[in-house]
């Protein structure tokens, strides 16, 4: 069985205001078509921790919330997926 999962841009949204979003997603699939690549190298990019520097824990934090919001781009461009296409 496929799952459906809606883009989390679309919560809420209903009648003209939903149509209108979903067109904007649409229109830019081009350009997130260019993006996705980057984006996906980025987040397999290995950053590795300088336990020497006093400030590693941040560095790390601030790296991994870079990560959550790469993938938080590649999640809102999608308007409709299937867990299939992701294996």
């Amino acid at each position: 069985m496929v799952q459906t999962k809606i883009n989390p841009l679309l919560n809420g949204l209903v009648g003209k205001e939903r149509t209108s979003a979903e067109e904007a997603i649409l229109r830019a699939k081009d350009f997130i078509n260019l993006l996705r690549p980057v984006i996906e190298k980025e987040l397999l990019r290995e950053e590795e921790p300088d336990f020497d520097c006093p400030s590693w824990s941040y560095k790390e934090a601030f790296y991994l919330g870079y990560k959550k919001g790469l993938t938080k781009i590649l999640k809102y461009a999608i308007l409709k997926t299937s867990k299939e296409n992701h294996k």
